[in-house]
């Protein structure tokens, strides 16, 4: 059983019982619980099937599974009986039963626990805010914020808590630019868990959306296919969620589909309703039909959110050949978007991916906590994490390595011959590949300030080895894995 108060002889008059994920019974008051909740009074209502008899039971009491855990469950009821309530010593727990909470909508005990969190705030306001965030309470994630932010002793280096993993990593990067950014309480105007236009972040690598095509994606699929169905008119139409309609045959569709292929055999008609919108059913059809999935158009101005609705439209139809195109477009411009091509990399579980964008973020210099893009909206906060991370030991790694040739001269005394004296100008410029090398060059120019001699042009192999040296100590480094 639960717990004596809800076991079925201690709590006299109990109607029906409720079964936690973990299997625990409570045996409850179907009276209670519908005063205290819409919700519940629905689920009794829907509970009571035509036929008592298919529904399981217990006691002779009909049981209704609930998705809560039996500690969740269990502190959730006393809240909600007029009984003497158990003390709340764990925010994380209160969380889960504020989730409950809201989840069917008992006010009477959702205003107890957001003020428990509140307090909560001042011990550990990071932690709360990304409670905060996790629940959609944007009032108490700007309370954890502001707490955070004036209390310089609590902050994290990276301003993230495993509190915050399964939260959208732009509200971690809204907490990372407020706390480094902001000015005392955020203005109405900024916004943690869900981002405001109005916030005064600037998003950046041209993040902005694709605006509206000029031309519908049906009309754009008629111009695409006008020579095709002139000579072989179309026997199938494909609707998409806003109505547009994509004339095409069946057999193209059924060999591109194997699930399409099991719709179409169901219609009688000729016309087949799908949900996708119609910029995605436009792509899968040109892919379909060999033409390339995106234009030329679309490079030039990417939109990653409607790459990501067309691969998992592909991924649902059994469409193996769109994902490849997908894939390839990606990759095509990591180099000039990598931020927003890693959240899309992880935003698609494309881990090879997601690594060559890591690398092409470390090399732009990108300062990811203070960066915004509209596509970190679309992964969790622990993918930017774990990108910090990994941008965090590189540059260790780098400042090791940095740091040794700095010091120490590392090949034989030979290879230094004194042909630059003391008081003599160094004119040589390291070469674009050499760039790493200039700790090198500082190390032996600051020999001239002490009456020493030094010979720069043969100081090249050095700075190779070094340049080695680095990108060894780079590909060391991997990518903290990340599993949706």
């Amino acid at each position: 059983m639960a717990n004596p108060l809800f076991d079925d002889i201690n709590l006299q008059g109990a109607d029906t019982v409720l079964q936690s994920s973990d299997y625990m019974l409570f045996y409850v008051h179907r009276v209670l619980l519908s005063l205290a909740s819409p919700v519940f009074a629905a689920l009794f209502d829907i509970g009571t099937p035509n036929h008592p008899h298919d529904q399981p039971t217990v006691s002779g009491l009909p049981i209704i599974p609930v998705e809560e855990k039996c500690d969740v469950l269990k502190t959730l009821l006393h809240w909600v009986y007029p009984v003497l309530k158990p003390p709340l010593l764990e925010i994380g727990h209160t969380a889960d039963v504020l989730q409950a909470a809201i989840k069917y909508e008992i006010q009477a005990v959702v205003g107890p626990m957001t003020a428990r969190l509140r307090t909560g705030a001042d011990d550990s306001p990071a932690r709360v805010y990304g409670l905060a965030c996790r629940l959609g309470l944007e009032g108490l994630a700007r309370d954890a914020a502001r707490i955070y932010r004036a209390n310089k002793k609590r902050r994290t280096g990276s301003n993230y808590r495993s509190d915050m993993a399964s939260i959208p990593a732009g509200a971690y990067v809204r907490l990372s630019w407020y706390t480094a950014n902001g000015a005392g309480s955020p203005p109405d105007s900024f916004k943690f868990v869900y981002r405001s236009v109005a916030d005064g972040i600037v998003p950046s690598e041209s993040s902005a959306e694709a605006g509206v095509d000029e031309i519908l994606p049906s009309d754009a699929w008629v111009q695409d296919t006008v020579r095709i169905f002139m000579n072989n008119p179309s026997d199938l139409v494909i609707c998409s969620s806003e109505a547009d309609a994509f004339a095409a045959h069946k057999l193209v569709v059924s060999i591109m589909s194997p699930t399409l292929a099991k719709l179409i055999e169901t219609q009688t008609d000729g016309i087949l309703d799908l949900p996708e919108s119609s910029f995605v059913i436009h792509k899968l059809l040109r892919c379909s039909y060999g033409l390339p999935l995106f234009t030329d158009a679309d490079s030039q101005r990417p939109c990653f959110s409607f790459l990501i609705r067309v691969v998992d439209a592909a991924r649902n139809y059994e469409m193996a050949h769109v994902e490849q195109q997908a894939r390839a477009f990606l990759r095509n411009l990591i180099q000039t978007k990598p931020l927003r091509s890693y959240c899309t990399a992880i935003a698609l579980g494309w881990r090879d991916d997601a690594v060559v964008a890591a690398r092409a973020v470390l090399a732009a210099k990108i300062n990811v906590l203070q960066t915004y893009v509209h596509e970190l909206e679309l992964i969790p906060a622990i993918a930017l994490h774990n990108l910090v991370t990994y941008l965090n030991d590189v540059a260790w790694k780098v400042e090791k390595v940095t740091q040794r040739y700095a010091k120490y001269r590392t090949l034989r005394y030979d290879r230094y011959p004194d042909s630059v004296k003391a008081g003599q100008s160094v004119v040589r410029q390291p070469k674009a590949s050499e760039h790493f090398g200039v700790a090198v060059l500082q190390r032996e120019v600051a020999r001239l300030g002490l009456g020493k001699s030094i010979e720069v042009g043969n100081l090249a192999s050095e700075i190779q080895e070094m340049e080695e040296a680095l990108r060894w100590a780079t590909l060391e480094v991997a990518l903290p894995a990340y599993k949706a």
